[in-house]
């Protein structure tokens, strides 16, 4: 990763065959050690830093790769997130490889599923903290703690980038290719 921002036109046509390795790699370390694929997932984020296009046409298998990573619950918050900060990248970068490459209605599926899933999912087994009020001590009136705000946490939540990622597919992608799709997946949730 720390060679990257060195790299120039002369090793593109180096680098290019090695992605699909280095994937394969990362999707081995997954089932080995998450903390070190994290780590290697970083290639691509440093690769997409630059201005040589090395990434642009590997789009499709690093978009699927993605994906599967997100789909699984198994794996934690942070690296699921790093993966779809990538497909933020390509959302921006690359809307039209998106579309071209047929991934947009599994991506779309993918994006409104983790919009709608609960990134506070312990809020319901968490205490509430209770503060008897001072003014009425006597009758035991309590009133709940309003919890701490984490911005930065709610903003790297996978729901957060998720809606990031749809927003940048619906400023890239015209709205005559995006919207049909997207109603066709929410419409059956109006129904039900």
């Amino acid at each position: 990763t720390a060679l990257v921002p060195y790299l120039g036109s002369d090793e593109e046509s180096l680098l290019k065959p090695l992605l699909p390795k280095i994937l394969e790699i990362i999707t081995k370390l997954l089932q080995v050690d998450e903390d070190k694929a994290n780590e290697a997932l970083d290639i691509f984020d440093a690769l997409t830093q630059i201005e040589v296009p090395i990434v642009a046409a590997f789009i499709r298998p690093l978009m699927e790769f993605c994906m599967k990573v997100i789909s699984c619950e198994e794996l934690s918050d942070a690296i699921r997130t790093k993966c779809l900060y990538l497909i933020c990248w390509c959302c921006r970068r690359k809307s039209k490889s998106i579309e071209k490459a047929n991934l947009l209605t599994p991506l779309l599926e993918i994006l409104l599923k983790m919009m709608s899933r609960d990134d506070d999912e312990d809020d319901d087994e968490e205490e509430e903290d209770e503060v008897p009020l001072e003014e009425a001590p006597a009758q035991g009136v309590k009133i709940k703690k309003r919890p701490v705000q984490n911005n930065s946490a709610e903003l790297n939540s996978l729901s957060s980038v998720a809606g990031q990622a749809l927003d940048l597919l619906a400023l890239h992608l015209p709205p005559e290719r995006l919207i049909p799709a997207l109603m066709q997946l929410i419409q059956p949730k109006f129904t039900s």
